[in-house]
């Protein structure tokens, strides 16, 4: 048995995470990988009516979870051909090969160069036949376009047949004849499999501007559906159970309106998509994976370990019993980010192997009647206490947000009034309220007539009466609120804005009852908005890590790694608050 030393393990697990399952590898790896099947995967991909479209955050396991583990699991067991297209990817190779003057398929290039619009059917069609192709593969980096062995095993004709079939057919046909091109040369006609599954990920970002992204992704979306199924034929319904289109959207850029809207039409396609929210969507919270994700990949990381020698089959055999204890304790991991998720899995896995697996073998020995979880709870609970204190991820599995110093908060509630701020070239002047349990910054904008924003914090729910609260209330923001949204100014301008930020498992509905309730202060009405903010531990955890502070706790050295996806996190966070202060504004007029 080989000396397990912790740095190997921990590497061979990221392999098998991160880096294999962007690629086709061979038989042995491919039943090794550490792909853990997403929430609902049966339902909402393998046996899909026709279209599934998730929408989730970024972070949220879309990539690994959704498209990765399809292309991976049609290639293991048969059962379907996949193809997995990163659009974003996609779109910038089209743009540079187009620039660049490449030979490869350059007919369709000149045709989407000429185009003064986005061509979804060119691309797909450039992308499709590009990674058919062996001879044109070089062109995509490693995890932009994964398909199944079976697809790249093609006779080279049918690869010029598809081409020609669709570069001779109108414009205005060929997104629907492209989907009904596939099936016929690929499935029905060189019988690789029973099915196709294409995965689009990203689909937003064929507009990756933010300008007008809403109504283009919406006419992109919407063309791409009734191309699949209308009154004139497609592929679902000419060719029903042989094709499935699998479609990831980042939230902020999902139309949820126009989708409604366009759910209660008459349109054919509606009765193949499968979703479980009213605007045609499967959304993603936090990941799509359960706490059974944990068991799962636990399980699998274990058979890989001890196909490589790092333990022996007896004791995988044994450490498997933990299994559920494992799932049970790490489930508050699930509010992570998937890829910090297994991050911190895949080191509880390798100190397990490593430092603890002798104690916990000799535990399960002496415990045989079922009562190995309670025999192992310090075990787990130590496992907790050092993610909880290891940085940021603490966050993530603590009870309740506690123990942020108010340079912090304070730091963070600047952030945001900075970055909710749309006239940043704007003079203001920002205080604070310090009070406890009536925490706060007031913005104020001099030689205006607008109204004074102030951003609350409140990280436990009150637990003060209401009559207190209020006077309390009163006494800290009440002569902001009289001089800086007075009535009786008679300016529509001088409306204030109350946002109360806080976490979102903490109660804020007396607080915000107060606050919206107070119609006057002394003789003068005041005019305002008020608006809840609840953060996710995700969203708290980007606002946090924005937020310069000299609070010497802030541990950024243990999330370097993580920065650009907080960069990314904070930007949507700040774009979903502007969104609803829009909304609410709007409501409460």
């Amino acid at each position: 048995m080989q000396t397990v030393r912790e740095s190997d393990v921990s590497q061979l697990l990221r392999e098998y995470t991160e880096d294999l399952p962007k690629k086709i590898n061979s038989p042995d790896e491919e039943k090794y990988l550490l792909l853990v099947k997403p929430l609902n995967f049966e339902s909402t991909i393998l046996f899909s009516p026709g279209v599934s479209i998730f929408k989730a955050i970024y972070g949220r396991g879309k990539t690994y979870g959704i498209g990765y583990y399809t292309v991976h699991y049609c290639e293991r067991t048969k059962e379907c051909s996949a193809i997995y297209i990163n659009v974003r990817r996609m779109h910038n190779i089209v743009s540079r090969e187009i620039n660049s003057g490449s030979k490869i398929h350059e007919d369709i290039l000149s045709l989407i160069k000429r185009s003064s619009t986005i061509r979804l059917d060119l691309e797909l069609l450039y992308t499709i036949l590009a990674a058919i192709d062996s001879k044109s593969k070089d062109i995509f980096e490693i995890g932009d376009v994964l398909l199944t062995t079976d697809l790249s095993r093609l006779n080279p004709q049918i690869i010029s047949e598809i081409k020609s079939e669709i570069i001779q057919i109108e414009d205005s046909e060929k997104l629907s004849r492209l989907f009904e091109v596939l099936v016929e040369k690929l499935i029905l006609k060189s019988h690789i499999s029973p099915k196709l599954i294409l995965i689009l990920d990203e689909f937003e970002q064929l507009v990756p501007t933010q300008l007008n992204q809403l109504q283009i992704v919406k006419d992109l979306l919407i063309s791409l559906l009734t191309s699949l199924r209308s009154s004139k034929g497609g592929v679902l319904e000419r060719y029903p159970n042989t094709f499935t289109l699998v479609l990831t959207i980042q939230e902020l850029a999902y139309p949820s309106e126009a989708m409604r809207e366009f759910r209660r039409s008459a349109a054919p396609i509606i009765g193949k998509i499968i979703a479980s929210a009213d605007d045609l969507s499967i959304p993603i919270k936090f990941s799509p994976y359960t706490s059974d994700s944990i068991k799962e990949y636990y399980e699998k990381a274990l058979e890989l370990l001890a196909h490589k020698g790092f333990i022996t089959n007896d004791e995988k055999l044994k450490l498997e019993n933990i299994s559920k204890c494992l799932s049970y304790y790490l489930s508050n991991l699930l509010k992570m980010p998937a890829r910090l998720f297994f991050e911190r899995l895949r080191a509880v896995i390798t100190d397990i192997v490593t430092t603890q697996k002798d104690q916990i073998l000799k535990t399960i020995s002496e415990n045989t009647e079922g009562k190995i979880c309670d025999k192992l709870e310090n075990f787990f609970d130590d496992i907790r206490s050092k993610i909880a204190e290891s940085g940021i991820y603490g966050l993530y599995i603590s009870k309740e947000i506690s123990g942020i110093n108010k340079d912090k908060i304070f730091s963070m509630l600047r952030k945001l009034a900075e970055e909710l701020d749309n006239n940043k070239s704007e003079e203001k002047f920002i205080s604070e309220v310090k009070a406890n349990g009536y925490e706060g910054i007031v913005v104020l904008y001099p030689g205006t007539d607008k109204g004074a924003t102030i951003i609350l914090y409140k990280g436990r729910s009150v637990k003060l009466g209401e009559t207190k609260y209020k006077q309390g209330f009163i006494k800290y923001y009440g002569d902001i609120l009289v001089n800086n949204c007075g009535f009786a100014k008679g300016k529509k301008d001088s409306e204030c804005k109350i946002l109360i930020v806080h976490p979102e498992e903490v109660n804020i509905i007396g607080m915000f009852k107060i606050i919206y309730e107070l119609q006057q202060i002394g003789n003068t009405r005041v005019y305002k908005k008020v608006i809840d903010v609840p953060l996710d531990r995700d969203e708290f955890a980007s606002l946090y890590i924005k937020s310069a502070s000299s609070d010497s706790t802030d541990q950024f050295s243990l999330i370097s790694g993580d920065i650009n996806y907080y960069e990314q996190r904070f930007k949507e966070v700040i774009e979903r608050i502007k969104r609803q202060i829009e909304k609410e504004v709007v409501t409460q007029k």
